[in-house]
Order: structure tokens, then C-alpha cells, then sequence
């Protein structure tokens, strides 16, 4: 039987591929903006299935405790997860990041394209936008932490 963390490893790099192909080839094939809506949900899904690949890991060599509720389990990743596996300030801010424009776009009342952006509005009237320069960086960010993920995962050779 696979275990979770590897299932769960799977369909993060599954959401990271769907990103990127949205993001490298189906957005300058057609160049509607509105699909940066879908490349931010893909990319939170990935958050999110990446985040629970290492808390399952972690908690499969018994160096952590998991919870059913999911800011704790947050607050476990941030607090004894982040220094074990080398991410950067850098690569946390894009992840937070891509976890609060998820969240705003699932949230959110109003969407709309202006230029070359997609703004999100929030209930509060504050505005997120995202561009594909903002994407790839997110994407690059993101793609060096799932990198260092895979990295830690080989090295117990359950991988």
C-alpha cells in the first residue's frame, strides 16, 4: 500500500503540472487573462497538497503530531517543518501568497480583467492582482520547494 505522503506528493506535483501548462502554454495560446484564476487555484491546490505530504512524512517518523484542524496543522508546518527542509523566506512568502489569492478567489464577489490583470476583489474592497510575471514567480518559487520536498522524501528511500 502507497503511503499518504507519497499519494498526496503525487497530486501536488499533478496541480503543479496543470499549473504550469496552463501557464506556459494554453495562456499564450490564447491569451485570456481569466485563466490566471485557474492557474491560482491550481497553485493552491499544490500548496496544499505539498503541505500535507510533509506533515505526513513527518508525522510517519513520529517527529510531529497531527490535528483535525487544519490551522494547527498550519501552525505545525511553519513551526517545525519550514527549517528542516531548507525553505527559503522567499519560497514561504510565495506559498503564503498563492494560499491567500486561493482563498481571496474563492471568497471573492468580483473578478475582473483590467490590462494585462486579473484583479480579485475582497469583501472589504481591498484588490489582489495577478499578472503572468507574478505567476511564473510564484510557479518558480513553488517549484524550488517541491524540488527540496522530493529531496528529503529519497533520502529515507521510501520514495
Amino acid at each position: 500500500m502507497e503511503q499518504k505522503f507519497l499519494l498526496s506528493l503525487k497530486n501536488a506535483d499533478k496541480s503543479l503540472r496543470m499549473a504550469d501548462h496552463l501557464a506556459c502554454v494554453t495562456y499564450p495560446l490564447l491569451l485570456d487573462n481569466k485563466i490566471f484564476l485557474q492557474i491560482i487555484s491550481e497553485l493552491n491546490i499544490f500548496s496544499i497538497y505539498m503541505m500535507n505530504s510533509v506533515l505526513q512524512y513527518e508525522y510517519y517518523f513520529k517527529r510531529i503530531q497531527l490535528f483535525t484542524d487544519a490551522k494547527i496543522n498550519f501552525e505545525t508546518f511553519k513551526n517545525d517543518c519550514v527549517k528542516y527542509y531548507g525553505f527559503t523566506d522567499k519560497e514561504l512568502s510565495s506559498l503564503y501568497e498563492v494560499m491567500r489569492l486561493g482563498e481571496a478567489h474563492k471568497n471573492s464577489p468580483m473578478e475582473f480583467v483590467k490590462g494585462s490583470n486579473v484583479v480579485i476583489m475582497s469583501d472589504g474592497m481591498r484588490t489582489d492582482t495577478i499578472n503572468i510575471d507574478k505567476i511564473k514567480l510564484l510557479m518558480t518559487n513553488l517549484k524550488s520547494m517541491l524540488a527540496k520536498v522530493r529531496a528529503r522524501l529519497q533520502q529515507s528511500r521510501l520514495f
